[in-house]
């Protein structure tokens, strides 16, 4: 039994010792230059990757700005609205004071001003209307009249005036619409 395992301790010897070589083999190999072009390809791929999620989150930003802006621009749109009620309710009163009280007119008359002078400040303006062409993107058609001189539909009275924050509008103006009257061809 002795020489049996001498015998395979000269074996185990051996694969070992083989073994010790092949590793000095591996780590002695240099990397090829298909190796070094694969990292350097690798590399620039994360280049290409970080330059692309640079240029998103840039864009990102700018896009936030821009919503930032806008949503102050509109923030007071509807406190904006419900004012142009007050101001219909003080033109009425200064319609029906006319010629009645002449003190407090000039008081309501000063508190209007005021109170569009403020709106002014804010970027309100009045739509105009009156005598234009109709425009159903800032007029409200509340009533409509053929007339025989005109050539387009032009507005002919308003009854409620409309009001734009910016270029967005608050409320459109409503109006009485004249429209050209219609040639009849077939009867002539």
């Amino acid at each position: 039994m002795t020489e049996t395992t001498s015998a395979d301790s000269l074996e185990t010897a051996s694969e070992i010792d083989g073994g010790e070589n092949e590793l000095e083999t591996q780590t002695d190999v240099q990397p090829g230059p298909s190796d070094l072009e694969k990292l350097v390809d690798e590399a620039e791929e994360f280049k290409e990757k970080y330059l692309r999620r640079t240029a998103d989150l840039d864009n990102l930003r700018k896009r936030f700005k821009q919503e930032k802006k806008r949503y102050r621009k509109f923030a007071n749109l509807e406190l904006l609205r419900d004012l142009l009620e007050v101001i219909d309710n003080l033109e009425r009163a200064l319609d029906s004071l006319k010629y009645d009280n002449e003190g407090v007119q000039q008081g309501i008359e000063m508190v209007y001003d005021q109170l569009f002078t403020l709106l002014n400040k804010y970027n309100v303006e009045e739509i105009e209307a009156l005598n234009q062409p109709f425009d159903p993107q800032q007029h409200e058609a509340m009533m409509k009249e053929e007339r025989e001189d005109l050539d387009r539909q032009t507005v002919l009275e308003v009854f409620k005036k409309g009001y734009k924050l910016y270029e967005r509008v608050l409320r459109p103006a409503a109006v009485k619409v004249g429209v050209p009257v219609k040639s009849n061809s077939k009867n002539e």
